[in-house]
């Protein structure tokens, strides 16, 4: 039962069978943690794989899903006061409130986030030429563990955006100009500014060389090659696409020769006070001990939230991906693979059994899901089943310490998804440049030159790696909240989000001038 909605907006194509049980998992318990500890009206949202194509639905607490949809206003809102689990919730909600529990989500991954990154370089370093196939299973399930563990807490984690949403909703009655109001807490992400550092002293060990290989650079010197070990150590095994079955960065070697020649040091983060100091001269001044906290809260739920999606998915999941190519080459050469792509069809304990010996699944089952799995990649998926989505209800249908959580988050979705449809302009100049329209990350990363505009459907950590080198990006997908938007304000990359139909509407190379100013594309002739 109940409305599902196809999930494309971290890149189109169908969802691998390896790791899909453990995405599924994650994705559920950890937002069903979350919503749970900050008392939301929601149970949870799931993702499942129809064709191999991936949809999520939301699951409303104590609601029943045989309607196709969620209740009407007035049912949910009788549901909301008087069900004793609904109402147990909303105590849950208020003392969430009281103890600023959305706010310590961002706590809780500054003081873990050294710990991750530890985890994943130790796993990241084991030498999986050394290991014989049955060693080789026994790590692959301790990346399958490491994978999952990170999808969950990622999924856990999205909750902590709750700050950036009471930004929203406050700034807003105060009648603040909303793109100050981004600009002013939207930077800082740790995971981008470490990539920018050791980007640029890789450029300062090269000096005035310009090596053409990685090889190259590491011939220049050993404070070069280090360097180089460094960054890829930390930036190299990160998935280039949103899906399991994606290449990971470390295989582009020429998009990372493009980022160190561009690279450049990004000084330090500034403080929050420098950047809110003109905003906060216009609220009232009893109201500025409210205002520096919502400020502050808001900034740091930004920083959490893309260093944790890197971290947690792109990092942790390319880890994975890896030691399952290893696994695949390992199948090929006992005959049990036609391919190393057909590992993609399989569960995760399918291969590490196979590795262990197991005599199944054949081969032939393994050929026959491969060529359905291709099938199905060529289908056009209905973007819902079971009907069409709600509109989501009004905040004020819930109880006081329920509606102002519902109503942040709203606030954030909205503004991350671009509810209200608008094309916005990010950026004080234009710029003319090469038009690449991308379907994909990977695609973007073989294919981008300095100074080029990115054209495509959306942006995610993914992009990372070549949003340094482009001149400017248009996404047709968006809103001034999401990665696209954040990232053209830190680098300071002009851009235009929610531009309707851009990759077709764009030509594939034609020369275009970008107008953030106007949030305007003009293809320039000759």
């Amino acid at each position: 039962g109940g409305v599902w909605e196809l999930e494309d907006a971290h890149g189109p194509g169908v969802g691998s069978v390896a790791m899909r049980a453990e995405m599924e998992e994650g994705f559920a318990q950890g937002f069903r943690n979350s919503f749970a500890r900050l008392g939301l009206p929601l149970s949870h949202i799931e993702v499942r794989h129809i064709n191999d194509w991936q949809y999520t639905s939301v699951f409303v607490h104590e609601a029943p899903r045989s309607a196709g949809k969620p209740p009407p206003d007035i049912i949910l809102k009788a549901l909301t006061r008087l069900h004793p689990k609904s109402r147990a919730r909303t105590k849950v909600a208020a003392n969430a409130c009281a103890n600023r529990v959305a706010q310590g989500f961002a706590q809780e991954w500054a003081a873990t986030r050294q710990a991750w990154i530890d985890r994943i370089l130790t796993h990241q370093r084991v030498d999986l030429s050394a290991l014989d196939n049955q060693a080789l299973a026994t790590h692959l399930e301790a990346s399958v563990q490491l994978c999952a563990d990170g999808f969950q807490r990622h999924f856990e984690l999205v909750a902590g955006a709750i700050p950036l949403g009471e930004w929203f909703v406050k700034t807003a009655q105060w009648g603040l100009p909303a793109a100050d109001v981004r600009h002013a807490v939207m930077y800082g992400t740790p995971v981008h500014h470490e990539s920018a550092l050791r980007l640029a002293r890789l450029r300062e060990a090269l000096g005035d060389t310009a090596p053409d290989s990685l090889g190259a650079i590491r011939a220049v010197s050993d404070d070069a090659s280090a360097a180089l070990d460094d960054y890829l150590d930390h930036h190299g095994y990160w998935l280039a696409e949103d899906r399991i079955a994606a290449p990971l960065l470390v295989h582009f070697p020429s998009a990372i020769i493009q980022s160190i020649q561009t690279a450049q040091h990004p000084g330090d983060i500034p403080p929050i006070s420098a950047r809110v100091a003109a905003l906060r001269d216009q609220v009232p001044a009893d109201q500025h001990e409210e205002f520096d906290r919502l400020a502050t809260d808001a900034h740091e739920a930004y920083k959490m939230l893309d260093d944790n999606s890197g971290i947690l998915a792109a990092w942790a999941g390319g880890v994975a991906a890896r030691d399952l190519r290893k696994a695949a080459d390992r199948l090929v050469e006992t005959g049990q693979l036609a391919n190393t792509e057909q590992v993609w069809v399989l569960t995760s304990q399918q291969v590490i059994d196979l590795l262990r010996g197991a005599s199944s699944p054949s081969l032939e089952a393994i050929e026959t899901a491969f060529a359905r799995w291709q099938a199905n990649a060529r289908l056009e998926p209905p973007r819902h089943l079971n009907g069409t989505p709600s509109p989501p209800p009004d905040p004020s249908i819930f109880p006081d310490p329920v509606a102002g959580l519902v109503a942040a988050v709203g606030a954030f979705l909205n503004d991350k998804f671009n509810g209200a449809g608008s094309t916005i302009g990010i950026g004080d100049h234009q710029v003319t440049g090469r038009a690449v329209v991308v379907d994909a990350p990977s695609e973007a990363l073989e294919r981008i030159q300095p100074g080029d505009i990115l054209v495509t459907t959306a942006t995610t950590p993914a992009y990372n790696a070549i949003l340094g080198i482009v001149g400017g990006i248009v996404v047709s997908t968006g809103g001034p909240s999401s990665h696209a938007a954040v990232v053209a304000r830190e680098m300071g990359t002009p851009a235009i989000v929610g531009y309707p139909d851009a990759t077709t509407a764009i030509s594939d190379g034609s020369t275009i001038t970008l107008d953030p100013r106007t949030a305007t594309i003009t293809t320039v002739k000759g």
